[in-house]
């Protein structure tokens, strides 16, 4: 059984993202977004925050993190009562590797054009894939997680470490893709 999200950026420019339950069924994005979305992920400077979204507006923190170095090449993710680690996977590369909390590592893999990226688990399972909306400034696209039973924190941390990629790949903020390379 597998499990959609919808990404949807609140505004044109922005690195943020709301994160929606289910595929978008060729609803807008300006339709969709008059709901409430499950989570939002924002980032602001170094600093990001995945937030539980509730009907009433009301948020819970459930993830927070720091990008490290110039590049923002690393981050700290707490969340759970527990820390870990997320990292670019190479210096021109824009796919993220990152540990989950209970150590097991998992990195995502672009396609060849960059238009969509795979997360692999450390046995080259895929568990969940990104496929992005080249049509729309504001549909960033949507997310497939295979294992539907995927624990809450692991979940969590696909869809942050999904949303650091598109900014990557994305070049944070810029809607067309700069060249991709792909090792």
């Amino acid at each position: 059984m597998s499990v959609q999200f919808t990404f949807i950026k609140p505004q044109y420019i922005t690195s943020n993202a709301l994160v929606y339950n289910g595929p978008p069924n060729g609803q807008s994005w300006k339709t969709i977004i008059e709901t409430p979305p499950a989570y939002e992920v924002n980032f602001n400077e170094r600093l990001m925050q995945l937030r539980q979204s509730f009907a009433d507006s009301s948020t819970r923190v459930l993830l927070k993190g720091r990008y490290h170095g110039m590049t923002r090449s690393s981050a700290d993710i707490e969340g759970y009562d527990k820390q870990t680690t997320a990292k670019r996977r190479g210096k021109f590369k824009y796919g993220w590797s990152f540990v989950d909390f209970n150590s097991n590592e998992f990195a995502w893999h672009l396609s060849t054009l960059g238009f969509s990226w795979e997360l692999h688990d450390v046995n080259g399972v895929v568990v969940a894939k990104f496929v992005c909306e080249k049509k729309s400034h504001h549909l960033m696209g949507v997310l497939t997680v295979y294992e539907g039973s995927m624990p809450e924190p692991l979940l969590m941390l696909v869809l942050l470490s999904c949303t650091i990629v598109h900014n990557n790949v994305f070049n944070d903020n810029c809607c067309a893709v700069s060249t991709v390379v792909v090792v």
